[in-house]
């Protein structure tokens, strides 16, 4: 059972100002996706990404400044070669072609080489000889992007990436297991099969005209006659296709590859052993110097640095990116986030959070679920094991392990019991604050995954095959409910705001969720307007709730003024959203998501107190109230010109405002409960409408 806040009673009481926009509390502002990287070996250097994403370093990746050029859409490649006196030529190429000949002090725009458009590959050879591929079409240029030649090979499908030696040698990889080779600058191809029957996405390496690699999916091939006929020298080298691959030294024995996972792969023998190195974030382009050094642009504006071949690898950009499962506050200011083997806290709202790590604990890369029963004393679970800490994070103690399943979701305090629910359908209880636990079990239940409990007596927990059970005696007892849910559901989550009023959505794709008003017997389904794989719903009173989830690309929240009886869109990001909770004090309300890359943001709504001392506020009369269409408004005498009608619904957020008049059309409020706030700079008018169903 979350601590339930009594929003509703608080906002009749009080006047709602503007809702702030939503701010990134942690770990930073900037969370764009880093797909390339280039480096050269003075310590210029480039990152770019996702939606205009481009910085520069002048100290090998120490410290990092945004290019002050116009960068728009995606950037996917950078690469810098020698101008011969001292300095380097870098070059970013995606949504659009820029080149920087001094080391980043001045950059160009290029025009767009006529016939790829977006560039999703690059080989630079000289400061003005270059390749540039998109999926079907292959340009080269040997005059700076002036002039742009043709060579895409013919028959070529899909291009997966390319490599080229110099101007006559180069190969192209295809999605179909094939290679393209020319000997001649693009001006005739041969095409071969790397591994018959293998049709595959192919990445070539090339250390001279004959001797070269090719990555194969997870696979890995050497060659010795230019790449006409191929040797398999490794299997499962990668955890998928091969995104970049680079040498790290002179002689070609050493090579660093990323793989569209969460892996940095290297070999320092020529391929035929190969290593692992677990970043956290999907890692995407990379460059490396033949001394060994070697950069990797990652998710979540990462790039990982390495200084010798086979070495290990150190964010260069600080900031806690774990993917965060749940967050929880006190109060308005006191919280505490968890994922991995991470524990934030808060004293401040979230303006700053402290992370300390329980490696120590067996809990490690397990944190699931926070309990807060004071400002110094919070329970965490994870895995197999229950944690608290009795002084705000300073020490912990490890009070509980189960045999064997996953305490994954679910840690409440019911009265004087707490209670976790096990993966494998087993509710453990304590009255003795931790120091011993019960096993409750309910005959032919083995998957549970959540519960709730909206009074000290009245709990439910849900489970995947449509799994709804009940107790009425505060969780000594369980036992199944007779529901009409669909067969197999796979639900995730429950949340209620009385013993018969509750919520429950999938774990599966679904645009709907389900609601009960008769304590789990019946239930209806209401849709919403956006597929997605919910993580939860909270209604954190008897009108207001919210219903939040997402996918490895997008994170959505939407709200309900109403009960749950209809939901409108409130935050839409490109970073999954696992858990939100809602405070509220006197002053100000706010509402917190939290996510993967360690994302939490915060939206924040001031409030005024209904003091008449130092607000006052007389009624204004409005007919008829509730409402199903227009509203009728007996406006006061002698009001100025200027005089703004303000709507605010039960979340405490301007729906609209216009010039006052004596008619309001409410067709496109939701149903719930309103404010309008009527003032002309001296007076100031209030009414709570409600917005009935048509």
């Amino acid at each position: 059972m979350r601590q339930r806040l009594i929003t509703f009673v608080l906002f009749l009481n009080l006047i709602p100002l503007f809702a702030q926009e939503w701010v990134r509390q942690h770990p930073f502002e900037d969370l764009r996706d880093v797909l390339d990287v280039a480096m050269s070996p003075g310590g210029f250097g480039v990152m770019v990404g996702e939606d205009g994403l481009a910085m520069e370093t002048q100290d090998f990746g120490e410290t990092w400044a945004y290019i002050g050029e116009n960068f728009i859409g995606t950037q996917r490649e950078a690469a810098s070669v020698p101008n011969g006196d001292g300095t380097y030529t870098t070059w970013i190429a995606g949504n659009d072609l820029w080149r920087s000949s001094d080391d980043g002090q001045s950059w160009e725009k290029l025009p767009d080489p006529e016939g790829v458009g977006s560039t999703f590959f690059m080989h630079v050879l000289q400061p003005d000889e270059l390749f540039v591929a998109n999926y079907v079409t292959l340009l080269k240029t040997a005059d700076g992007g002036g002039d742009w030649t043709d060579i895409t090979p013919e028959n070529v499908g899909f291009i997966s990436n390319i490599f080229f030696l110099d101007s006559n040698h180069g190969w192209v990889g295809n999605r179909d297991g094939q290679l393209f080779i020319t000997q001649d600058g693009g001006q005739t191809w041969a095409q071969v099969m790397v591994a018959e029957e293998l049709e595959e996405y192919v990445e070539p390496l090339f250390i001279d005209e004959l001797n070269g690699y090719a990555s194969l999916r997870e696979d890995f091939y050497q060659t010795s006659d230019g790449g006409f006929t191929w040797e398999k020298i490794a299997d499962n080298a990668f955890g998928n296709y091969t995104d970049d691959m680079m040498f790290t030294d002179e002689a070609g024995q050493s090579i660093v590859a990323t793989s569209f996972d969460t892996g940095i792969y290297q070999s320092t023998d020529g391929g035929q052993t190969w290593s692992r190195t677990l970043t956290g974030s999907i890692n995407n382009g990379l460059y490396a110097l033949p001394d060994g050094r070697a950069w990797i642009g990652s998710n979540y504006r990462s790039v990982y640095y390495s200084p010798e071949p086979g070495g290990a690898y150190q964010n260069l950009i600080p900031g806690l990116r774990v993917s965060l499962q749940e967050i929880a506050f006190w109060d308005i200011d006191h919280g505490w986030a968890v994922g991995g083997s991470s524990v934030l806290k808060t004293s401040d709202g979230g303006d700053t959070w402290e992370a300390s790590s329980l490696q120590g604990f067996s809990t490690e890369n397990s944190l699931q679920q926070i309990l807060v029963i004071s400002e110094q004393e919070v329970w965490l679970s994870g895995r197999r094991y229950v944690v608290r800490t009795t002084d705000g994070g300073a020490t912990w103690e490890e009070l509980f392990e189960i045999p064997e399943g996953n305490l994954e979701y679910g840690l409440e305090k019911v009265g004087n019991s707490i209670m976790v629910v096990a993966r494998e359908g087993v509710i453990y209880r304590t009255e003795d604050n931790g120091a011993t636990w019960a096993e409750l079990t309910v005959d032919g239940v083995e998957r549970l995954r959540s519960f709730d409990f909206p009074d000290e007596q009245t709990g439910y927990a849900v489970g995947s095959q449509s799994t709804l059970i009940k107790t009425t005696d505060g969780g000594a007892n369980w036992a199944e409910v007779s529901a009409d849910l669909p067969d197999g559901l796979n639900i995730l989550e429950v949340s209620f705001i009385n013993p018969d009023t509750g919520w429950i959505v999938n774990r599966d794709l679904s645009d709907h969720l389900w609601k009960t008003v008769d304590g789990g017997l019946t239930w209806a389904s209401s849709s919403v307007s956006q597929n997605i794989r919910w993580a939860g719903v909270d209604l954190v009173n008897d009108t207001l709730g919210y219903l939040y989830g997402g996918t490895s690309i997008v994170g959505r929240v939407y709200q309900t003024t109403d009960a749950g009886d209809s939901w409108s869109s409130l935050h839409d990001i490109s970073l999954e959203i696992t858990d939100v909770h809602f405070a509220t004090n006197t002053s100000v309300s706010r509402l917190w998501v939290a996510g993967v890359a360690g994302n939490i943001e915060r939206l924040e709504t001031k409030l005024l107190t209904n003091a008449p001392e130092s607000y006052p506020a007389q009624h204004l009369n409005v007919a008829p109230n509730p409402t199903t269409g227009s509203l009728f408004l007996q406006l006061p005498a002698q009001l100025s010109t200027d005089t703004r009608i303000e709507i605010y619904n039960a979340a405490g957020q301007l729906v609209s405002q216009q010039t006052a008049t004596s008619q309001l059309s409410t067709a496109s409020w939701a149903p719930g409960l309103y404010l309008l706030r009527l003032t002309d700079g001296q007076r100031h008018y209030q009414s709570k409408v409600i917005k009935a169903q048509p």
